[in-house]
């Protein structure tokens, strides 16, 4: 199957979902009521989040997704339910008369986040809502590629008092379907996760399950392997911020994948997408580490977007052939400098890099390729006859 074939692909997402709301303002006065900002509201709109996030960011690259998890039968619910319309996600949400939709309401401010606002009731499923959603797996299971478990601990991946748990169950039923399972995992249960095919935990989340810090390499390398073993998990892609993404897989030395050298405006969902678009390159059978490469880089494009933001198929296809999508341009200093006033414009990291390259070496190419990962855009100068001659001398 080659990785343009995303829309044959039926993924299954499952967790906890949430509405994500934004209230942008302009603050240009004190209270005289009290020493706080007065924020006027210029603009609100709402998005999916939490695992409806995954589910849009799959839907955006053309799977033909499915979301499992629970909603209130509220406002907010009934939003979230028309946006998910809106996008095309397959809805499977259990709606509850009894509990809200999850809301995180931010109110930003010349482009940071004052204040966020949470509106949620936490715990495990109750057992109609147990029921319901595991009925519901069983119906939708068969003929999946992939299945995505988007723990946010709300609720629906949670332990429940009788010890019964989704998570658990789902990956039972996929293991004999045969479908591969990646969890986003949250709290230090990763017993519900065993038998994974792949779990994607940031630094801080090993650390608090292995119970040291892992924040230096040989920490984390000690701990991932007790980890797999502990829980009996087939894989983990360690998410490590600024150092950027560590695959471990049983039997082969780890895999660490660079950051991208972006500027972050936002880091709210790169979680989300990284292992959606993990989940789909798996599903048309990329090798993992191919599929966590493009992760990561997916995940950098993403951060550079203000908000909850997906991935759309339009910014991963340059990322699958980068040279197809953005080849070489020989231009002169007029056109050069309209670029860039362009590329600065977009929010684009520019870099620059010159030489007399007279005869193009491993030196040259190396020299290259670093500077393109430096950033976005690439400019590549050539000097002109008169700085050769005066650098390597006449002929």
């Amino acid at each position: 199957m080659r990785i343009s074939d995303f829309s044959t692909l039926r993924i299954l997402v499952l967790g906890d979902v949430m509405l994500d709301e934004y209230i942008q303002a302009q603050v240009s006065r004190i209270s005289p009521e009290a020493p706080v900002p007065v924020a006027r509201i210029s603009n609100q709109w709402a998005v999916p989040g939490g695992a409806a996030n995954v589910a849009r960011n799959l839907t955006r690259l053309g799977c033909n997704t499915t979301l499992a998890g629970v909603a209130g039968q509220d406002a907010a619910g009934e939003t979230l339910r028309q946006l998910l319309l809106d996008e095309g996600i397959n809805n499977a949400l259990y709606l509850s008369p009894d509990e809200p939709t999850s809301r995180k309401i931010r109110i930003v401010a010349q482009n940071q986040q004052m204040l966020r606002l949470d509106q949620e009731e936490t715990g495990p499923l109750s057992e109609e809502q147990h029921e319901g959603l595991l009925a519901m797996l069983q119906k939708t299971l068969p003929g999946c590629q992939a299945v995505v478990l988007s723990d946010y601990a709300k609720g629906v991946l949670t332990r429940m008092p009788d010890g019964r748990c989704l998570a658990e169950e789902a990956i039972t039923l996929c293991r004999r379907l045969n479908i591969p399972v990646l969890v986003d995992p949250k709290g230090t249960d990763w017993e519900r996760y065993k038998g994974a095919h792949c779990v994607t935990p940031n630094t801080l989340e090993c650390s608090l399950t292995a119970g040291y810090d892992c924040t230096r390499r040989e920490a984390l390398e000690a701990a991932v392997p007790q980890l797999c073993a502990n829980f009996g998990l087939e894989r983990l892609l360690v998410t490590r911020s600024s150092k950027g993404m560590a695959l471990f897989t049983a039997k082969e030395p780890p895999l660490y994948i660079k950051a991208q050298a972006r500027e972050v405006v936002d880091v709210s969902g790169a979680g989300d997408t990284v292992i959606a678009v993990l989940a789909a390159c798996r599903a048309c059978g990329l090798p993992w580490a191919e599929a966590a490469g493009l992760a990561n880089q997916a995940a950098g494009v993403v951060v550079r977007k203000a908000g909850t933001s997906p991935i759309s198929r339009e910014e991963f296809e340059p990322l699958l052939n980068p040279a197809q999508h953005n080849p070489p341009h020989l231009v002169g200093l007029s056109a050069l400098l309209e670029m860039t006033r362009r590329w600065r414009a977009e929010g684009s990291v520019i870099v620059f890099t010159n030489g007399c390259f007279d005869l193009l070496s491993h030196g040259h190419i190396r020299l290259i390729k670093e500077a393109a990962a430096q950033g976005d855009k690439l400019i590549v100068a050539l000097n002109s006859d008169a700085s050769v001659k005066r650098l390597r001398g006449e002929g």
